[in-house]
């Protein structure tokens, strides 16, 4: 998805930027082995940590959209800290796995010329 994403858009990935907003933390997703044979290897080893058996793992999906990213020559990647499976005392953001029903998100993006260099 995410090479399909820059070839749709067109130019030099290393003139793009990219933002990896929040999302489930690696300790609170697991994923079986079909998630880990296609990312396999030594380049994606810190993205999987032993999950709670029958060949799961906790799996860091943000850190594999950073190698992707990389891989594929995009200039900057920045990453957000902030996760949506946080405890019910504390989350900021909707997660459907906690709430168990349909909500929504909304993103606003925009540069600072003067920040840019623009």
């Amino acid at each position: 998805m995410l090479e399909a994403t820059l070839q749709a858009l067109g130019g030099e990935p290393r003139d793009l930027l990219a933002w990896i907003g929040p999302g489930i933390e690696p300790e609170r997703y697991e994923t079986g082995s079909e998630v880990q044979s296609r990312f396999g290897g030594p380049k994606f080893a810190d993205a999987f940590r032993p999950g709670g058996g029958g060949g799961r793992a906790h799996t860091d999906l943000a850190r594999i959209a950073v190698i992707l990213l990389a891989q594929l020559g995009v200039g900057w990647i920045g990453q957000s800290t902030l996760g949506t499976g946080a405890r019910d005392e504390d989350f900021c953001f909707y997660s459907y796995r906690r709430e168990g029903e349909t909500g929504r998100m909304a993103s606003l993006i925009y540069l600072e010329p003067e920040r840019c260099g623009m």
